[in-house]
């Protein structure tokens, strides 16, 4: 019998990323792995016990949610970027801005979410990695932690 309903999965990136500005930059990025290595029980059918895999990506990313700290110069929203590569060249996601939501008591730290709602199906590298990249509109941020969501 095959799968009845929607899966979802997340992906969660709490590297600390400091001094994020107003351009992209190579080195300053979120790496997510969407499927990661999948090590498969004994009792799972038709799968060798003990074995790792890697497959590749084919489902559908949901949504994406930015936490911003440190927010300094007038920072006031975040644009984001999904890529396929390190480089940020093969784009996934485009240009993506929305208005940092900013906490009530601690106005140096907020957040951005995103709905994407993409399905991605062989379009993409086959380890499935993507590089979250994120720019403010002025100032500087420090990026605190990422999550992608996905169903299949």
């Amino acid at each position: 019998m095959g799968k009845v309903g929607t899966y979802f999965h997340d992906s969660l990136n709490t590297t600390t990323v400091a001094s994020v500005g107003t351009t992209f930059d190579v080195t300053k990025f979120h790496l997510h792995d969407l499927i990661p290595d999948q090590t498969f029980p004994n009792s799972a059918p038709l799968r060798l016990p003990g074995v790792t895999r890697k497959t590749k990506f084919a489902s559908r990313i949901e949504g994406l949610h930015v936490r911003a700290t440190s927010i300094a110069g007038g920072a006031a929203k975040l644009t984001c970027r999904i890529t396929a590569d390190v480089a940020g060249d093969f784009i996934l996601m485009p240009d993506t801005e929305a208005t940092i939501s900013t906490g009530i008591t601690t106005t140096t730290s907020g957040c951005v979410a995103y709905e994407i709602g993409i399905p991605f199906f062989g379009i993409i590298n086959s380890d499935s990695k993507f590089y979250l990249w994120v720019k403010t509109d002025a100032g500087t941020v420090t990026l605190a932690q990422s999550c992608i969501t996905w169903s299949e």
